[in-house]
């Protein structure tokens, strides 16, 4: 396996190791031989994690609750346990003057100590003021003197520290970036790579964010050395591209500590993407970076599309238009689907909004086209949306009601009469593959009722 060290070397200049990935995670670099020591040994021992297992801020999560067992969603993978023992293994022996040594030469803050001095203490202080005194007990005292519920709160606060360097060195040599011409304008820096095959057009883009507050809290100062509050930048970072009618839709995105780590950050997912572009669904949209056209597509590819579906996403709106006390104001045109101002008109692209595909906007031709039509169908051919038959009629009869404005219940109300219509034994099939089977004495056309429907639905889902 090829050594993770050997990739951060050189990262930023002639920096060492340890400092590359102090730097990126926006904490000093080591400042006594003990930190320098421990945070070298915390690299050689992630140097051959296991790659493409991890998650952001898996070791971090896992030192906080060490020796317990880490309780997260999703679950974090039994490797970073594994880890997090080992960098628990490089302090378990370090006395109390050893371990001050190590948190003044990491630079820890007090805030760090304080809820490492909290967990320690489940029914220690109640107030803010306790809570500094606690704290300045502890930083103002001899480490000869600690007790031992200080000594395993500065050995927690240690760990978590060399951990989430460790996260921060585990994401810098994940994966390989892809190099980016980067333009600065406004205080903004842009980055564009073109994606094969694709009329689409990877973006990232960073901007410095202002301080979160104009006064810096004193817990962010550290506990022991000369250094005071120090002031921490934040870089946010996002990739994506933009729609056809030109606005830009993020995929993926954070918050870095340097603006080196977001380049960094902001690169190494466009790499990622690349490398997995045909596959690639944006995140809100669900559309496809790399259009499908008219080829056939892989089952794994397809998001299929059921009147099960359609009708939980009815349900959605509908709550959400009474949260919003517009449930009787609210009215829905059949066309276009997306306004000249970018919100979401027709019933149909509410519908796919809550179910994360994708849906016609200004300057497709879908957008003024109704499910059904060739228009429509290869919009959702070009991002492999498929609809099942009942799902199809569904969409169709949505438009039935009329080319006007209607409430949501009777655009509703059309499409659900042309899926349930009676039909052929062949086309009840496929209602019963969709909805699951009808409860004794019931036919198709009852779910029309409102509350039949309800309820209906709810027992096929307690059902399953």
């Amino acid at each position: 396996m090829d050594s993770r060290i050997r990739q951060v070397g050189g990262r930023l200049g002639d920096m060492a190791p340890e400092e590359v990935v102090c730097a990126f995670a926006g904490e000093p670099a080591p400042g006594n031989d003990l930190a320098r020591r421990l945070v070298g040994e915390t690299l050689a021992a992630l140097d051959q994690a296991p790659r493409g297992t991890l998650m952001i801020a898996d070791l971090a999560y896992g030192a906080k609750d060490w020796p317990e067992l880490p309780v997260t969603l999703p679950a974090t993978p039994w490797e970073a346990v594994t880890l997090v023992d080992a960098l628990a293994a490089l302090v378990r022996s370090l006395t109390a003057g050893q371990l001050r040594e190590a948190a003044a030469g990491l630079g820890l803050r007090r805030g760090e100590l304080l809820t490492a001095l909290l967990d320690a203490l489940p029914d220690g202080p109640t107030s803010a003021m306790q809570e500094l005194g606690l704290l300045a007990a502890l930083a103002d005292s001899a480490p000869q003197t600690w007790t031992t519920d200080q000594q395993q709160a500065v050995r927690k606060a240690v760990l978590v520290r060399l951990a989430a360097l460790g996260d921060a060195f585990v994401r810098v040599t994940e994966h390989q970036p892809a190099p980016l011409p980067w333009l600065a304008q406004h205080g903004i820096l842009t980055g564009c790579h073109r994606v094969a095959a694709s009329p689409n057009i990877l973006e990232a883009v960073l901007r410095r964010e202002p301080d979160r507050s104009d006064v810096r809290d004193a817990l962010d100062g550290v506990i022991w050395g000369e250094a005071g509050a120090r002031g921490r930048e934040h870089w946010r970072w996002k990739v994506g591209w933009r729609l056809p009618d030109g606005r830009f839709a993020s995929h993926e995105g954070a918050v870095e500590a340097t603006r080196a780590a977001a380049v960094f950050a902001a690169e190494q997912t466009v790499a990622e993407l690349l490398r997995r572009a045909p596959a690639v669904r944006q995140r809100f949209t669900g559309r496809l970076l790399v259009p499908r056209g008219r080829r056939p597509q892989s089952a794994a590819e397809v998001e299929v599309v059921t009147l099960r579906a359609l009708l939980l996403a009815v349900f959605n709106e509908d709550r959400d238009l009474h949260r919003q006390a517009a449930t009787e104001g609210h009215l829905w045109p059949s066309l276009p689907h997306t306004g000249p101002d970018h919100q979401i008109v027709s019933t149909t692209a509410a519908l796919f909004e809550h179910l994360g595909l994708p849906y016609p906007c200004v300057g497709e031709e879908a957008n003024t086209a109704e499910p059904g039509t060739e228009a429509f169908d290869a919009f959702l051919q070009e991002h492999a949306v498929v609809l099942t038959p009942p799902a199809r009629a569904y969409l169709a009869g949505l438009g039935a009601a009329g080319p006007g404005h209607r409430q949501l219940r009777e655009r509703h109300a059309s499409g659900l009469s042309a899926a349930v219509r009676p039909g052929t034994p062949e086309e009840d099939q496929l209602l019963v593959a969709d909805l699951g089977p009808l409860p004794e004495g019931m036919v198709w056309s009852d779910l029309l009722d409102p509350p039949a429907l309800e309820r209906f639905l709810d027992e096929q889902l307690q059902e399953r």
